[in-house]
């Protein structure tokens, strides 16, 4: 007898009963089958949805780091004051034919003092 003989896979060698195989079989059944029901009480849920590309983009914006609260304020103040405050100093440097420094000079209040 060589030394892998012992390790041969035939049926002889394994001394199971025919009715704990049964037993396991059916136990195994009956998981797949709980498993299966799972899953498809899981697909009949109805879920909520985004109304359209726009809704999710928004949401999107919001959700990411630092966007949602950094965005909204950045572009009120940037339409509120930048945007008027640039046509200011650009008509004031044409009005003055001045610099961009130089404009300022046209009231002491611009500068800073009283």
């Amino acid at each position: 007898m060589s030394s892998c003989e012992h390790l041969s896979m035939d049926n002889h060698h394994y001394n199971h009963n025919p009715n704990e195989l049964y037993t396991l079989e059916v136990q195994s059944i009956e998981i797949v089958d709980k498993l299966s029901n799972h899953i498809t009480e899981e697909k009949l849920i109805k879920r909520d949805y985004w109304k359209g590309k726009i809704d999710f983009l928004i949401a999107c914006l919001g959700f990411s780091i630092g966007l949602g609260a950094f965005l909204i304020p950045y572009f009120i103040s940037v339409f509120l004051a930048g945007i008027p405050l640039f046509l200011l100093e650009v008509t004031v440097g044409q009005v003055t034919r001045r610099g961009v420094i130089a404009a300022w000079n046209i009231c002491p209040l611009f500068q800073g003092k009283l």
